[in-house]
């Protein structure tokens, strides 16, 4: 459980990275930035593949909830991955036919299009830190497992012990230590860690160690 954690807050920090800017020598040339654009959606299109084998070595039988959360984070991982695709098709598809770019009232169009499916992409993968923390949580792994009367007791336990805990928190300090000290900069690429930051800080029963 440690380690899917772990992990997953390595994806977080590679999903994060992979929006950074990258080719800041690009100049205002039309063709210099659409070349730098689908560059930069090769990079991410590889670090997102790179992401979802990773969390394959995760998906085994006997730990349901790890298995859940393998299922969504992926599924999060591939939309983000599918919406970089398209965006990257229609750069690559400007730059074989310059004359689309005299057309700006359908780039702009096309454009805002792409953008409004990646914004929904991240919506999806940002909600996928929830799954990632339950995982830890000796609870019940679905509805039917669910007993009222034991959920407060049963939720307050956790897979993972206190130095395991604090073995992950020095990780999220080091990967995203700024924006867990002040959100007030924070975007879409930090939510999942700061979820995790949250859930760690929380007050929770550890494993025995």
């Amino acid at each position: 459980f440690y380690d899917f954690a772990d992990s997953a807050i390595d994806i977080f920090s590679d999903i994060r990275n992979a929006e950074l800017p990258q080719d800041s020598q690009a100049n205002n040339d039309e063709k210099a930035l659409l070349e730098s654009a689908l560059k930069n959606s090769v990079r991410k299109n590889q670090i997102y593949a790179r992401a979802m084998y990773r969390l394959k070595e995760f998906n085994k039988p006997g730990h349901e909830g790890i298995q859940q959360a393998v299922k969504f984070l992926t599924s999060g991982i591939f939309l983000l991955q599918s919406a970089n695709n398209n965006f990257g098709s229609y750069m690559e598809q400007l730059l074989n036919d310059p004359k689309l770019l005299t057309q700006q009232g359908t780039v702009s169009r096309k454009i805002a299009e792409l953008s409004e499916a990646s914004n929904s992409a991240w919506q999806a993968y940002v909600q996928t830190a929830g799954v990632v923390t339950y995982s830890l949580i000796d609870g019940p792994t679905s509805l039917k497992d669910i007993d009222p009367k034991k959920m407060q007791q049963k939720l307050s336990k956790l897979l993972i012990t206190k130095s395991e805990i604090d073995l992950l928190k020095t990780h999220l300090q080091k990967s995203f230590g700024p924006v867990l000290a002040d959100n007030s900069k924070a975007g879409l690429v930090d939510i999942p860690a700061m979820s995790m930051w949250r859930f760690l800080n929380d007050k929770w029963i550890p494993a025995t160690e």
